[in-house]
């Protein structure tokens, strides 16, 4: 409805009201109407919509609800009875006219005394409201004047660890430009945002609407480090006590990544019924991998890891899950997949169908200095899995790669790349489906610099960054999952799907909005240091897609690098798991070099 529209109506029902409870009182009286009771009719209903426009209350967009909102209508009624009592005894003679004013005190005074009633029902809200001038808080801006605009306000007056001041809002919806909501003016539209960020030094930006467009926030996220603004929003619900609904932005917002999007019917429908193998089941992708696996109701889902701690952790979650409506199976196997013999058992005894290999060494500088065991799990056991699938009679397997495996510098690069190889041959004489998938730096994954960084500013700096140029394509844990799973759907003969992550991150660009979005100063509050390139690592990482080269899938984000010829690498992985502990890192890494001729091996 139309703002004028509904200021008018609000007057108009304020004075049908007024004028109503005077004629019933003139009946009630038995009086006739005159001249003077039409005076004092107009005069009431005048002072009242002088004063509520006054009071901002006409302008104010907001329903009619609040601590704010309600004081403000107790307050004019009250002032309204004090000026129309003064008026009717001062210029008025006529009794029946002073009658009225004296009728019209009781409902006066039951409204006033209502407004007490409601003063002590709702005391802390409304010193609450008080302090909001009084105490030192933190000036807030508002992004949208709409039904998440309740939720906000709303929180920053009971969340006492909240200490938002909100100077006003902005709102693209030009009708209520100029407005109130909940006596909050509306300020501008989101055009305006950096402008009043200057003007009223606003600290904080929240988000009111859930469904803010990515492009929109795009728009606002130079201001984190320009001006030092922390930026948040609502989520679309709350947590489970439905206490916390104003959160921070995610780094995938922070990072202003588009999340890519998957068929999940396709991944459903691939799965459900099935029995699941998923090795390396207790990581951050193994755990996710578990998650989204169950959703798609598989007969059986088998959790498959040698760390037991965190396999416990997601074996819990599951069976806590099949309480509910599903029936999916879930077993829990301890062990390596390096062990031919455990690894032939657990196929032999649950045939799995569809097998998706997340076990693998990945911590690029440890790998450097233990690399018999990055050979010994990314090798040997992906082997052992692949060859499994093959005399099992398995339908799929996806290996979980990097893009390290990319003309790789280290040795977790080398031996994913001859996983891959691995995999890629057995393509090429099994009737079981192989397939590999290649993506970046995984965002809150075990090690990964986002919660490294987490800790980091908790602990009050410093946060360490190995040098101030180092990028990284990055991507969330079920984005990486999600690509993992639709390429199962696509896997037919050794195809190495990769995901399409945009641009790269500078990773001390990240360091700084983590510090901002934190509440502190980078270089003052917090200090960002740069310790030099580790063993293995690269500056900047190698462009995944090559959009000239490489083949599309039906997912605009996926495509798939044209395998070469490959060879067997039984008699490769033979010789590696002879040597292993034989030989020391710099042999190991020559020999490496030999099956990898893309792996150049830097020296320390």
């Amino acid at each position: 409805m139309n703002f004028y529209v509904k200021a008018t109506l609000k007057v108009l029902i304020d004075s049908f009201i007024y004028a109503i409870l005077i004629l019933l009182i003139l009946a009630y009286n038995k009086s006739d109407f005159s001249i003077n009771i039409l005076l004092i009719l107009l005069i009431g209903i005048s002072v009242r919509i002088i004063l509520r426009a006054l009071f901002v209350i006409y302008q104010d967009i907001s329903p009619i609800s609040g601590v704010i909102m309600v004081g403000k209508l107790g307050i004019t009624t009250f002032l309204a009875y004090v000026i129309q009592w003064f008026i009717t005894w001062h210029l008025f003679s006529d009794p029946v006219v002073k009658e009225i004013s004296n009728i019209v005190l009781l409902p006066s005074l039951i409204l006033t005394e209502t407004f007490l009633l409601m003063i002590y029902r709702y005391w802390r809200r409304i010193i609450s409201a008080a302090q909001q001038t009084t105490k030192n808080k933190v000036p807030t801006l508002v992004v949208g004047a709409g039904d998440g605009a309740k939720i906000v306000l709303d929180e920053i007056m009971n969340n006492k660890d909240l200490h938002n001041q909100v100077i006003g809002f902005v709102d693209d919806d030009e009708e209520k430009i100029g407005r109130y909501y909940r006596g909050f003016k509306i300020l501008g539209g989101s055009n305006k945002i950096e402008e009043l960020v200057v003007k009223h030094k606003i600290q904080e930006i929240i988000v009111s609407t859930p469904k803010y467009s990515s492009n929109k926030i795009k728009n606002i996220l130079p201001l984190v480090e320009k001006n030092h603004v922390i930026i948040k929003r609502i989520g679309l619900i709350g947590d489970e006590n439905n206490t916390f609904k104003i959160k921070p932005l995610s780094i995938d917002e922070l990072l202003n990544r588009e999340p890519v999007h998957f068929s999940t019917e396709e991944i459903n429908s691939s799965i459900t019924g099935k029995t699941i193998l998923v090795t390396g089941a207790g990581g951050s992708i193994g755990s996710e991998l578990c998650r989204q696996i169950f959703v798609a109701n598989p007969k059986t889902l088998i959790l498959f890891d040698i760390y037991e701690n965190s396999t416990y952790d997601i074996q819990l979650e599951l069976l806590e899950k099949v309480k509910g409506s599903n029936d999916t199976q879930i077993i829990t196997v301890i062990g390596s997949t390096y062990n031919e013999k455990r690894v032939n058992n657990i196929f032999k005894q649950y045939k799995p169908q569809l097998v998706f290999h997340a076990a693998a060494y990945k911590h690029v500088p440890l790998m450097e200095d233990s690399p018999m065991e990055a050979m010994r799990t990314n090798v040997v056991g992906t082997y052992n899995v692949a060859k499994a699938c093959d005399a099992y009679g398995a339908e799929k397997m996806v290996l979980v790669s990097t893009d390290k495996a990319v003309r790789p510098t280290n040795v977790m690069g080398a031996t994913k790349r001859l996983a891959e190889l691995i995999i890629q041959h057995f393509a090429t004489t099994s009737k079981t489906s192989y397939s590999a998938v290649r993506f970046g730096n995984v965002l809150g994954s075990n090690g990964s610099v986002v919660p490294i960084f987490r800790k980091q500013i908790e602990q009050g700096g410093p946060l360490t960054i190995t040098h101030p140029e180092i990028n990284r394509f990055f991507m969330t844990i079920p984005e990486a999952v999600s690509l993992i799973l639709q390429s199962g759907v696509y896997a037919d003969k050794g195809e190495i799907f990769i995901l399409d992550m945009g641009e790269p991150v500078k990773i001390a660009e990240l360091a700084r909005k983590m510090i901002i979005q934190a509440g502190y100063k980078p270089d003052v509050d917090i200090k960002i240091t740069y310790i030099g390139l580790r063993p293995g690592e690269k500056l900047y990482e190698e462009l995944l897609i090559d959009k000239t080269a490489h083949i599309k899938t039906p997912n605009q984000k996926i495509y798939i690098e044209r395998s070469s010829k490959t060879t067997s690498q039984k008699e490769n992985v033979l010789e590696l798991e002879a040597i292993l502990d034989t030989k020391n890192n710099k042999e190991l890494k020559t020999i490496l070099k030999t099956f990898v001729d893309t792996y150049e091996i830097q020296q320390v």
